[in-house]
């Protein structure tokens, strides 16, 4: 996979080649950094209003919301990808300079024409919609001990990347 790289300071964030994604944890980090203060991350995904945008975002994209907000890895090799409007939301949240910055970036990826391919809507029965918020919520909230491990968790990862490949699923 190709990145974009963005020097804040000594630190990199990158940005994904192919779809625009911003790597969060760098850039919260490259915040830290450069300011000295730090902002836990998962405070700004706990608010309502990002919530509601992060829906709203999903509604005009048709991208499923697990896919705006993307968890690869875990404990503190964990890295969040996130869509290039929610970055952009997300450094608003940090600052008026980090937001600037990261539009710039959101602009100058969009005029070299890397704009993501437009999916075809997936269509969800409502208890599927349910069942993605469920397994949002917790992933979000739900900090298990290392070594365990969670039925819900394993059956939720399970269940999304079969209904991920089209796999259909009956109630």
């Amino acid at each position: 996979m190709h990145y974009i790289e963005h020097s804040v300071r000594e630190l990199v964030v990158t940005q994904r080649h192919s779809d625009g994604y911003i790597n969060a944890t760098k850039l919260a980090r490259a915040y830290k950094n450069k300011t000295g203060k730090y902002k836990n991350p998962n405070s700004w995904f706990e608010k309502d209003r990002t919530n509601e945008y992060i829906e709203l975002l999903s509604d005009k994209t048709r991208i499923e919301v697990y896919h705006l907000v993307e968890k690869k890895g875990e404990g503190k090799n964990q890295q969040v990808w996130i869509h290039p409007k929610l970055a952009v939301s997300f450094a608003m949240w940090l600052s008026p300079e980090f937001e600037m910055m990261v539009s710039e970036w959101v602009e100058q990826w969009l005029f070299t024409n890397q704009k993501p391919a437009i999916q075809e809507p997936i269509k969800l029965h409502p208890y599927q919609r349910v069942w993605y918020e469920r397994l949002r919520l917790f992933e979000e909230k739900t900090k298990l001990p290392k070594g365990r491990w969670c039925v819900f968790e394993e059956v939720g990862k399970l269940m999304r990347n079969l209904e991920s490949n089209n796999v259909s699923l009956h109630e």
